[in-house]
């Protein structure tokens, strides 16, 4: 806690010690208040009873018996409550003596051992940071998780804090994102959910709700939520995945107008230039600019007049692409729009349009 300068007692210690001080002094002062209200009535039951007696008729001698026993046992009630407050006294004094003062100086001098010790209980532990700590001033950082806390202690110094609250949503985060563009980054890198989760928690970026370390199951609910999740058959494709001039196969079937499976089909037979995206189901990226589109509408209306089909070289062979796009093509092709293709041997079919 920071409460000792060099062997010392820091300024926090010594507020702390004063403090208690004056709480134990007005707990005294408390205590004596309440004995000397007891007492206020004790001497006036006694006074009270004797002025009964002294009023009384001598000739009613039942009653002024009766009177003088009532008036005997006032002053002996008050009798022994003064011997009561004598001994509270001795026992308690009014005012704290030097060797409690002393007392109260060393433990302040080591409040982290007092705070650690097995006596000091949760009240206590309560009751030393209401004595040590003025008020706390919190503030947070727009919607984000962040939360600057101000402690303004007894004696004038202050302390400045961070700490993170529950948030609803991962674009709460200030650090959402990096933490987006790092997640991506690494699917597109092929890396598994485990994988992702490692980095992210090698890298300092933490998850909602607390949670102090990513698992794989965060990892997929984020994906999901950025849609990213389902880069695999049947998936929409997001823009950060596609380069110049590259489409999912749903994207391009839509504007070739033609259906998705045969396209993935002219993949499987290398009439399209394609790259497979990482990961077991990776979906594909073709590649097409305004020439391969142009060729790829003329493929899609050519009418073979034979069985079985023969397609001319110019329409099948697809125009170079860019290298970094032909090396990403290493893998055997599926559809992102439901239908696989498959890489190996096809039996001959009509793949007309």
């Amino acid at each position: 806690m920071g409460l000792q300068d060099n062997g010392r007692p820091s300024p926090r210690g010594t507020a702390l010690s004063l403090a208690v001080a004056a709480d134990l002094q007005a707990e005294r002062q408390r205590g004596h208040d309440l004995w000397q209200q007891r007492l206020q009535r004790a001497r006036y039951e006694a006074a009270l009873a004797e002025r009964q007696y002294q009023a009384v008729d001598p000739e009613h001698r039942l009653v002024a018996r009766e009177l003088e026993r009532r008036w005997e046992q006032a002053l002996l009630d008050r009798h022994q409550l003064e011997e009561d407050y004598d001994r509270f006294l001795k026992q308690r004094p009014l005012e704290l003596g030097a060797g409690e003062r002393d007392e109260l100086i060393r433990l302040a001098a080591d409040l982290s051992g007092l705070w650690s010790a097995e006596t000091t209980s949760l009240r206590d532990r309560q009751e030393i940071v209401r004595l040590l700590i003025e008020r706390v001033v919190v503030a947070t950082r727009g919607r984000t998780e962040v939360v600057d806390v101000t402690i303004h202690w007894v004696g004038g110094l202050q302390t400045r804090h961070e700490i993170r609250r529950p948030i609803l949503s991962y674009d709460q985060l200030s650090d959402y994102e990096s933490l987006r563009g790092r997640v991506v980054e690494l699917h597109g890198q092929g890396r598994t959910a485990d994988e992702i989760a490692a980095v992210l928690n090698g890298e300092g970026y933490r998850p909602l709700h607390k949670k102090e370390r990513f698992n794989k199951h965060m990892i997929y609910d984020f994906l999901r939520r950025i849609g990213v999740s389902g880069l695999s058959r049947g998936s929409r494709l997001p823009a950060e995945v596609l380069g110049p001039n590259e489409w999912g196969v749903s994207a391009l079937a839509r504007q070739l107008g033609m259906p998705a499976d045969t396209l993935g089909h002219w993949c499987a037979r290398g009439w399209v230039e394609h790259r497979k995206l990482p990961g077991r189901r990776g979906c594909l990226v073709l590649w097409a600019d305004e020439p391969e589109l142009d060729r790829l509408m003329r493929l899609r209306a050519f009418r073979p007049d034979r069985y079985p089909p023969v397609y001319p070289p110019e329409l099948t062979t697809p125009r170079g692409c860019p290298e970094a796009m032909r090396s990403g093509s290493e893998a055997s092709p599926e559809s992102d729009s439901g239908g696989a293709a498959e890489s190996g041997p096809q039996p001959e079919q009509d793949l007309s349009p």
